[in-house]
């Protein structure tokens, strides 16, 4: 039924409902039975490691490129939906607002030019708490996503994933996700934050002598061996310009627990890190990821793990013929599109309508 579903999932244009795949497959399988699917146990981030997991050994055996750990959260919007721990208010930092919706941690595995999702997690507002401010009641999570940050990189090691850098954004900037990584012997690529406080030597450190990153400075193309305020061992920092996309420049400022790399290396491989933003651009236009109609966490949960089995799948296919995510689907659209046509062709022959009459002329 996993297969089932996810295939189903790769081909549906619109909401993916238990009878509309039903439908599709003449009634074989009975909407009950896609629903006792869903419902039936809990899918988790472990499940689905052990479907990639030979996948990932393959690939990860076959290549001496770099293989990165991806970690990020994205929100879907489920505006319409009914509040329930699951679907909750966040507030999505790229829009500066809060949504309802799904808030979902990803762990994106980036090896020869594949993008393999190898866990994930939920925020789930599972307590009720009294606002100070406004005295009203809200939903909090008993977990932060920095817990799940750490809790899925140490499943990673646990897993024996083969990992040469972890990548992030800076909501994962922490110290203790620093220290965490460190104490794992992985090495990352982290941006950090403009009023991240910095000690430039170790004189500096002792003496708490710390200055903002954004005060420094710092030249584009260089490295500078630094401590971050409440990080003991030394990082590698450099500055980077970039140009946004209404021609305005933007500073990023990324650290490493690698004092080895050089400038150009931390910026490509930080570049890295925009493949999970591919991927969760994917579940959510090639996927039906937000167009699911369950009801229950449960359901809603395993709906969201059969698209990342189902974006798997996607990825293995369109390596091997040679097509991205889009051009695959768009490709099913277009055939899609042509049986129709030869399908409402066929209806005209029987009857005669005012369109098929000025074709036929």
């Amino acid at each position: 039924m996993l297969a089932i579903y996810s295939q189903f999932l790769q081909v549906a244009f619109n909401q993916a409902t238990a009878t509309n795949l039903s439908a599709l497959t003449d009634n074989e399988i009975s909407h009950d039975k896609c629903t006792r699917f869903l419902s039936a146990r809990d899918y988790t981030g472990k499940d689905l490691w052990q479907l990639v997991k030979p996948t990932v050994r393959r690939l990860s055996a076959q290549t001496t490129d770099l293989k990165l750990l991806i970690i990020d959260d994205h929100i879907q919007e489920k505006a319409h939906s009914k509040v329930n721990g699951l679907i909750a208010w966040h507030f999505d930092h790229s829009k500066r607002r809060c949504l309802k919706g799904i808030n979902q941690v990803s762990a994106l595995y980036y090896v020869s030019d594949y993008s393999i999702p190898v866990s994930f997690d939920f925020v789930i507002k599972d307590q009720i708490i009294k606002d100070k401010k406004t005295g009203k009641q809200k939903r909090k999570s008993s977990e932060t996503k920095n817990d799940k940050f750490r809790r899925i990189v140490s499943q990673s090691v646990s897993n024996q994933l083969a990992i040469d850098f972890v990548l992030a954004d800076s909501w994962y900037n922490g110290k203790a996700n620093m220290l965490h990584l460190n104490d794992l012997n992985l090495k990352f690529v982290l941006p950090l934050n403009d009023n991240h406080g910095v000690a430039l030597s170790l004189e500096d450190k002792k003496a708490g002598r710390y200055e903002r990153v954004d005060s420094l400075p710092l030249e584009e193309g260089s490295v500078y061996d630094v401590y971050v305020k409440g990080v003991a061992f030394p990082l590698r920092l450099c500055q980077q310009v970039f140009t946004n996309k209404d021609s305005s420049q933007g500073i990023i400022y990324l650290v490493s627990n690698e004092l080895s790399l050089s400038y150009e290396a931390m910026t490509t491989i930080y570049q890295k890190r925009w493949k999970v933003e591919e991927h969760h651009r994917s579940i959510k236009t090639n996927f039906n990821y937000g167009k699911s109609p369950a009801h229950s966490i449960r359901t809603q949960i395993n709906h969201c793990f059969a698209v990342l089995y189902a974006t798997f799948d996607w990825e293995c296919l369109s390596k091997r013929l040679g097509h991205n995510h889009y051009a695959l689907k768009r490709k099913i659209y277009i055939n899609a599109l042509k049986n129709a046509w030869r399908e409402v062709s066929d209806m005209r022959l029987q009857v005669a309508t005012p369109i098929g009459e000025a074709l036929a002329a």
